[in-house]
This record gives structure tokens, sequence and C-alpha cells, in this order.
């Protein structure tokens, strides 16, 4: 397995590293985000009550916007890759192969995945040497939180892989699904300040859970402040992963079956 995501890194770096200038647009991107929400943070009334134990709207929305990064990605990769696959008639070959179904989808996604991750260590860090925040963080926590929130997007996302490929166009499912947790889940406003009604479909959104204990871990919460969420978060990575795995295998094995792996 951990030849075959090598592989695919390989092949994706050289792809991405051939556009001289990605890069480059890749950190204008983030250091414009940055300046734009340290500006705002100034702007905008500091109610800290509201900001689940961050000290102001910027350290909120920057914690929002760079783990929700690398979350998603764990959501769109698998299925981007599907999609790209079909699109370029590559996929049926890369079944001709010893290469699993899973690891294609998991191989193909990784190297975006890491982009995203890289992202979100530049804002990290720029969030803590820069800006001031998160200096008493507690790492651990952090950590605990973000891994099963990881691996429940990547489940996600491997659903939406398998879905891909019966139905041949999954992105405006999984757009749907981005937008709705981006509205709902916290991403840059407290999820306190939506109505009951909303608050209420928040609390079935990962992205919720992920980033209400992420946020409380960069404020120095232990562990048993973010229980709760950890707890959900575990139990829905246990659930989807497997779920996901046996669903593009599934669905593969379907395509194959009725010959339309190169339908689109």
């Amino acid at each position: 397995m951990r030849s075959v995501i090598t592989a695919y890194l390989r092949r994706d770096w050289l792809v991405w590293s051939s556009y001289r200038f990605a890069a480059i647009f890749q950190l204008a991107a983030v250091a414009g985000v940055i300046i734009g929400i340290a500006f705002a943070g100034d702007i905008i009334v500091k109610r800290s009550s509201i900001f689940e134990g961050s000290k102001d709207y910027a350290s909120f929305a920057l914690a929002g916007l760079a783990f929700t990064d690398a979350l998603f990605s764990g959501l769109t990769g698998p299925s981007s890759a599907v999609r790209a696959a079909q699109t370029s008639g590559t996929l049926e070959p890369v079944f001709l192969t010893p290469v699993g179904a899973w690891q294609f989808v998991v191989g193909s996604s990784a190297f975006q995945v890491a982009l995203a991750f890289v992202r979100t260590g530049l804002f990290v860090i720029a969030a803590v040497l820069f800006l001031g925040y998160w200096h008493n963080a507690d790492v651990v926590a952090a950590f605990l939180i973000f891994v099963p929130a990881f691996l429940t997007f990547l489940g996600l996302g491997l659903l939406a892989s398998a879905f891909t490929v019966v139905v041949k166009q999954g992105e405006p499912v999984v757009a749907g699904y981005l937008a709705l947790s981006g509205l709902l889940g916290g991403t840059l406003f407290p999820v306190r300040l939506l109505p009951a009604w909303m608050q209420t479909i928040a609390q079935f959104l990962p992205l919720t859970h992920a980033l209400q204990g992420l946020r409380l871990a960069l404020a120095g919460h232990g562990v048993l402040a973010v229980s709760s969420s950890l707890g959900a978060l575990v139990v829905l990575a246990l659930l989807l992963v497997p779920m996901g795995l046996l669903a593009v295998t599934k669905a593969t094995q379907r395509a194959r079956r009725e010959g339309s792996l190169v339908v689109y």
C-alpha cells in the first residue's frame, strides 16, 4: 500500500510542480486570507464569550478556515480522483492492474490531501508566529480530534467516489454537502448564533464537532474538555471508513460487470 501511495504522490508532484507558479499562487492565497481575517478581527466587535474558546474573531475564523480546508480535502479528493480518471479514460486500465480500487482512490487523492495539509500548516504557523495565537494549545487534544475528524471525511469521500463510479456524476452531491457544512458547521461564525432549528441540523454534521473540539484544544483545553466531540468523531470514523472501503469495492465490481467504467 505504501508503494502505491508513494507512486501516486510522485506522479502528482511532477504534474503539479510543472506549473511553476502554482506554489506561489497557493502561498499568496494563504497570505491574503490571513491578512484579510486579521484586519476583520479588528473591525468586528470582540465578544470572546461566543467564540468557543478563541479570544477574538480572527483566531476563530483562522482556525475554521485552516482546518476546514484540510478536512474537506478528505471528502473531495477521492471523488475528484475518480472523476478525473473517468474523463481521461484511465479508470478502466488502472483497474486492470494489481492496484485495488480503494488503493487507487486513496493513492490518487493523496497529493491533494498533502497540499491541503501544507496549507493548514502554513495557517497555523503564521497564526502562532505572527499573530500571537494558540501559544497555549493542547497539541495532544488537537491531534486526537483531527485524526478521527479527517478519517470521517475520508470515509465520506470514499462513499462519494463509489457514488461517482456508479452514477458518473458525484460533484453536485459533494458540492451541496460542502456548502451545507461550511454554512452550518461553524467555519466562519459560531454555531450558537444560528436559529435553533439550524443548530439542531449542525449537530449532525461532523465538521461542527471537529471545529468545536479543535478550537477548544487550540485555546488550551485538554482531552477531557473535547471528549464529547472526540467521542462523536471516533464513532463516525469507525462507521464511515469501513462503509466507504466496502462501497468503493462493490461499486467497482458492479461497474466492471456492466462494462461502464469507461462511461462518464
